[in-house]
């Protein structure tokens, strides 16, 4: 159950909540079509190669959502055919955004140039952008970690209190309490935190800019999950507005 990141109707919402998951595996399933095209994007953002790496992997795990907004020929019909992932080239270690496009779909063998150009033109911006938040990631990773490991132990009433107003509207007291109890129904309370990858995105689909950031949370029973937590900005401080839990493969 991902939290949302906005104040949303209701409908919105439940979009918003149901395509965060199945987005990210689409993303990362292995789609049952022959490969016919493979775009690769070298990412050299960073002069240490480990950096690059690590950043090629967090581009593939952007909302899917915001990836069409961002690259115009990327829409419902187009998506059937492609596949977003990373790759480190064997030939000289470097990594990169890896796009693999299916053309027995017909929307992508006719957009297929449109397709690489806007790829090509998109992924670049993204990563440079991506490697502009550093510093806030790593100033908001340890503020969203406490966020987390006491989401078992606070009161209800002081969970909202400290957050974001756009949380307090989203969900009612009685609404977190169910929720918290369905997670520790399902995982337990958690026994660590770990901070796995964080995101920036720019407003888009009249969702405000956020920062998204993941953690591992390992539990007692050997469960595992993926938590994130996310931010934006209000009255000038980085207060949590939403916050979701899914399983980790």
């Amino acid at each position: 159950m991902w939290g949302t990141p906005a104040q949303l109707s209701k409908g919105q919402q439940l979009k918003y909540l149901a395509s965060v998951w199945l987005a990210i595996f689409f993303a990362l399933s292995g789609c049952s079509f022959n490969v016919n095209d493979v775009q690769f994007i070298v990412i050299e953002t960073y002069p240490e190669t480990e950096k690059n790496v690590k950043l090629a992997e967090d581009l593939m795990y952007y909302d899917s959502r915001y990836i069409a907004y961002k690259v115009p020929s990327l829409n419902e019909s187009t998506a059937k055919g492609i596949k977003l992932g990373y790759f480190v080239r064997s030939e000289d270690g470097k990594p990169g955004y890896k796009i693999t496009y299916s053309m027995k779909v017909p929307a992508v063998a006719s957009n297929i140039d449109s397709l690489k150009s806007d790829f090509k033109t998109f992924i670049p911006k993204l990563a440079k952008f991506h490697a502009s938040k550093d510093e806030l990631f790593r100033n908001l990773s340890p503020k969203g970690q406490d966020w987390a490991r006491s989401l078992f132990s606070r009161s209800t009433e002081n969970i909202l209190s400290s957050s974001s107003s756009l949380l307090r509207d989203s969900m009612t007291e009685e609404q977190l309490t169910a929720a918290i109890k369905n997670l520790l129904s399902e995982y337990d309370v958690p026994i660590s935190t770990d901070f796995i990858r964080a995101q920036y995105y720019e407003e888009f689909e009249g969702i405000p800019e956020f920062l998204s950031i993941h953690y591992l949370q390992t539990y007692k029973n050997d469960k595992k999950a993926l938590i994130r937590v996310n931010f934006h900005q209000e009255n000038g401080s980085w207060a949590v507005m939403g916050f979701g839990v899914g399983p980790h493969a």
